[in-house]
């Protein structure tokens, strides 16, 4: 009688209708029997049954561990991910502050140098501007007149005597 129950619980599970605590119950169940008879272990359906529930179990514990694992990494991983969103959004919004600030700063700067500039030209007329760059440019020229002759006539050596040392003269005109 004992033997035909444990025979249906186990087709029961078999049948996938039964859950890990029932399962867990009818394998210690099963493993009562079998204790009451050392001898049948692998011989009789239940002392198989019984082998074959013990590794299901073993398996589900097992399946229950990496899934319990998996939920763990999942969660740290969206955790670092949102933690990622965010500072990935924090840092668009300071690129859109120094840009805003960097077109500020480029406006009023610009303003600056319009008005500066303003002043400067009434301040000082057209022609007279005129007039300084042309004398610029032509100070520009005779300083590298000056700079290429210099450089021609840098240094000189002196012939020495048989009682005379060497000299050299260098000039430094600029």
């Amino acid at each position: 009688m004992q033997l035909q129950r444990l025979l249906k619980a186990i087709a029961k599970i078999t049948g996938g209708h039964a859950t890990v605590e029932a399962t867990q119950r009818i394998a210690d169940q099963c493993d009562a029997y079998l204790d009451s008879k050392p001898d049948s272990i692998l011989h009789t359906p239940v002392g198989v049954s019984y082998l074959l529930l013990s590794t299901l179990l073993e398996a589900r514990r097992k399946y229950s561990d990496l899934a319990a694992a998996r939920d763990d990494v999942r969660d740290r991983l969206t955790i670092e991910l949102e933690a990622m969103r965010l500072q990935y959004e924090s840092l668009l919004q300071v690129q859109r502050n120094q840009k805003e600030a960097t077109q500020i700063n480029e406006a009023t700067f610009g303003r600056l140098f319009d008005e500066i500039n303003a002043q400067w030209r009434r301040r000082v007329p057209c022609s007279k501007v005129e007039e300084m760059q042309h004398e610029c440019q032509t100070l520009r020229e005779e300083l590298d007149q000056l700079r290429q002759t210099n450089h021609d006539n840098a240094s000189t050596v002196v012939e020495p005597n048989n009682d005379a040392i060497s000299y050299v003269d260098v000039s430094f005109a600029l």
